[in-house]
């Protein structure tokens, strides 16, 4: 799991994006605007085949500028448009091949379920960013991050809450008579 910062800025760019595992790899440095804060997926890494903007959270942005300033030391020189930003072998020489891959991304995972007791993969945390998200009620909005063609896929990730469905129930008018406590 080294270095521990690159898979960080990984594991928070699932966090605050909703990516899938499949897309990670194919970020490129021409994908990222950081200055409008928004990171471009394109239809080649979509598993529907489309392209959208994600946008950045600002720690995210701090992030990139960061994986940015390192992939340009070990390099010694700055990255090229198409080279792939999340190229976790220029930071760690035990990793197979010159690229990242969903598979590196994978072993990444079990080994921090291991190591925290606790499943953790790319799909959890997405999960997790759409169930944070979802009672804002700006699910068009949620849908269009995920990339979802169909609201309903969406909605699979919204799960009621209790407190919330107690609300709700509360607005229907009492049914017992007027001066009777049964």
């Amino acid at each position: 799991m080294a270095p521990r910062w690159f898979w960080g800025i990984v594991v928070r760019t699932f966090f605050f994006t909703g990516l899938r595992r499949s897309q990670l790899p194919g970020i490129r440095w021409k994908d990222l605007h950081l200055n409008e804060k928004y990171l471009l997926l394109r239809y080649e890494t979509s598993k529907t085949l489309r392209e959208w903007p994600v946008p950045l959270h600002d720690d995210l942005i701090q992030d990139f500028e960061y994986l940015e300033r390192r992939t340009r030391d070990v390099l010694g020189r700055a990255p090229l448009p198409d080279e792939q930003v999340f190229n976790g072998t220029l930071f760690n020489l035990r990793y197979e091949g010159s690229v990242l891959t969903p598979d590196h991304i994978t072993r990444f995972f079990q080994d921090l379920t291991k190591e925290l007791g606790t499943p953790i993969s790319a799909h959890r945390l997405r999960h997790t960013m759409a169930t944070h998200l979802a009672p804002t009620g700006q699910l068009k909005s949620l849908q269009d991050v995920l990339g979802h063609t169909n609201i309903k896929t969406t909605m699979g990730y919204i799960h009621p809450d209790v407190a919330q469905l107690g609300g709700l129930v509360s607005h229907l008018p009492s049914l017992r008579p007027i001066g009777r406590s049964c």
